[in-house]
Protein backbone atom coordinates (compact mmCIF):
# COMPACT_ATOMS: atom_id res chain seq x y z
CA UNK A 1 0.00 0.00 0.00
CA UNK A 2 2.78 2.53 0.54
CA UNK A 3 4.18 2.02 -2.69
CA UNK A 4 0.83 2.86 -4.79
CA UNK A 5 0.44 5.66 -2.14
CA UNK A 6 4.04 7.37 -2.79
CA UNK A 7 3.40 6.34 -6.33
CA UNK A 8 -0.12 8.19 -7.01
CA UNK A 9 1.33 11.20 -4.94
CA UNK A 10 4.04 11.97 -7.33
CA UNK A 11 2.31 11.03 -10.31
CA UNK A 12 -0.43 13.66 -8.73
CA UNK A 13 2.12 16.21 -8.24
CA UNK A 14 4.11 15.71 -11.44
CA UNK A 15 0.38 16.59 -13.20
CA UNK A 16 0.01 19.53 -11.43
CA UNK A 17 3.46 21.34 -11.08
CA UNK A 18 5.01 19.91 -14.31
CA UNK A 19 1.50 21.27 -16.60
CA UNK A 20 2.48 24.16 -15.09
CA UNK A 21 5.88 24.30 -16.70
CA UNK A 22 4.80 23.01 -20.21
CA UNK A 23 2.04 25.79 -20.03
CA UNK A 24 4.38 28.55 -19.85
CA UNK A 25 6.71 27.15 -22.52
CA UNK A 26 3.39 26.81 -24.33
CA UNK A 27 2.22 30.66 -23.98
CA UNK A 28 4.15 32.16 -26.90
CA UNK A 29 2.93 29.54 -29.13
CA UNK A 30 -0.72 29.59 -27.86
CA UNK A 31 -1.19 33.47 -28.08
CA UNK A 32 -0.38 32.93 -32.07
CA UNK A 33 -4.04 31.11 -32.16
CA UNK A 34 -5.98 34.20 -30.90
CA UNK A 35 -6.62 36.57 -28.21
CA UNK A 36 -8.68 34.26 -26.38
CA UNK A 37 -6.35 31.03 -26.53
CA UNK A 38 -4.35 31.67 -23.59
CA UNK A 39 -7.17 32.09 -21.35
CA UNK A 40 -9.28 28.85 -22.94
CA UNK A 41 -5.67 26.11 -22.35
CA UNK A 42 -5.77 27.55 -19.24
CA UNK A 43 -8.87 26.88 -18.31
CA UNK A 44 -8.53 23.33 -19.66
CA UNK A 45 -5.62 22.59 -18.03
CA UNK A 46 -7.15 23.33 -14.71
CA UNK A 47 -9.56 20.44 -15.24
CA UNK A 48 -6.92 18.42 -15.01
CA UNK A 49 -4.45 20.23 -12.64
CA UNK A 50 -6.72 21.25 -9.34
CA UNK A 51 -8.16 17.65 -9.74
CA UNK A 52 -4.30 16.50 -9.62
CA UNK A 53 -3.75 18.97 -7.19
CA UNK A 54 -6.31 17.70 -4.47
CA UNK A 55 -5.23 14.32 -5.16
CA UNK A 56 -1.39 15.44 -4.22
CA UNK A 57 -2.70 16.92 -1.34
CA UNK A 58 -4.67 14.02 0.02
CA UNK A 59 -2.03 11.18 -0.62
CA UNK A 60 0.04 13.80 0.88
CA UNK A 61 -1.62 14.03 3.86
CA UNK A 62 -1.95 10.24 4.24
CA UNK A 63 1.50 10.21 3.76
CA UNK A 64 1.98 12.27 6.87
CA UNK A 65 -0.37 11.03 9.05
CA UNK A 66 0.20 7.11 8.62
CA UNK A 67 3.83 7.34 10.33
CA UNK A 68 3.85 8.09 14.21
CA UNK A 69 4.76 11.92 14.33
CA UNK A 70 7.72 11.59 16.84
CA UNK A 71 8.99 9.17 13.68
CA UNK A 72 9.38 11.90 11.23
CA UNK A 73 12.77 13.34 10.75
CA UNK A 74 11.96 17.17 9.42
CA UNK A 75 10.82 19.14 12.02
CA UNK A 76 8.57 21.83 10.33
CA UNK A 77 6.38 19.25 9.29
CA UNK A 78 3.43 20.49 11.35
CA UNK A 79 3.85 23.98 9.13
CA UNK A 80 3.96 22.32 5.99
CA UNK A 81 1.05 20.89 6.87
CA UNK A 82 -0.66 23.58 7.99
CA UNK A 83 0.78 25.55 4.93
CA UNK A 84 -1.09 23.17 2.48
CA UNK A 85 -4.17 22.95 4.21
CA UNK A 86 -4.02 26.43 3.85
CA UNK A 87 -3.49 26.97 0.53
CA UNK A 88 -6.96 24.32 0.22
CA UNK A 89 -8.56 26.72 2.34
CA UNK A 90 -7.81 29.84 0.08
CA UNK A 91 -8.79 27.56 -2.94
CA UNK A 92 -12.01 26.67 -1.52
CA UNK A 93 -12.68 30.52 -0.97
CA UNK A 94 -11.92 32.10 -4.13
CA UNK A 95 -13.85 28.93 -6.55
CA UNK A 96 -17.22 29.79 -5.58
CA UNK A 97 -19.20 31.42 -7.85
CA UNK A 98 -19.16 35.23 -7.89
CA UNK A 99 -16.08 35.23 -5.41
CA UNK A 100 -13.09 37.91 -6.12
CA UNK A 101 -10.03 36.75 -6.49
CA UNK A 102 -7.64 38.47 -3.17
CA UNK A 103 -4.05 37.20 -3.86
CA UNK A 104 -1.24 39.28 -3.02
CA UNK A 105 1.04 40.18 -5.51
CA UNK A 106 4.25 39.46 -7.14
CA UNK A 107 6.99 40.16 -9.43
CA UNK A 108 5.31 37.27 -11.88
CA UNK A 109 3.08 38.38 -14.84
CA UNK A 110 0.16 36.04 -15.38
CA UNK A 111 1.86 33.37 -17.82
CA UNK A 112 -1.25 33.11 -19.94
CA UNK A 113 -1.81 36.97 -20.79
CA UNK A 114 1.32 38.66 -19.97
CA UNK A 115 -0.66 41.13 -18.24
CA UNK A 116 -0.07 42.70 -14.95
CA UNK A 117 -1.40 42.43 -12.56
CA UNK A 118 -2.17 38.92 -13.33
CA UNK A 119 -5.80 38.61 -14.52
CA UNK A 120 -8.08 38.15 -11.88
CA UNK A 121 -6.25 40.01 -9.42
CA UNK A 122 -7.18 43.14 -8.15
CA UNK A 123 -5.42 45.89 -9.21
CA UNK A 124 -3.35 47.49 -5.85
Amino acid sequence: MTAFRLFVHVLSASVWVGGQIVLVGLVPTVRELGPDAPRRVARAFNRIAWPAYGIAVVTGLWNVFVLPLEDLQHPWIELKVLAVLLSGVERRCTSWPGATRRCWPSAVPCPACSRWPPCGWPSW
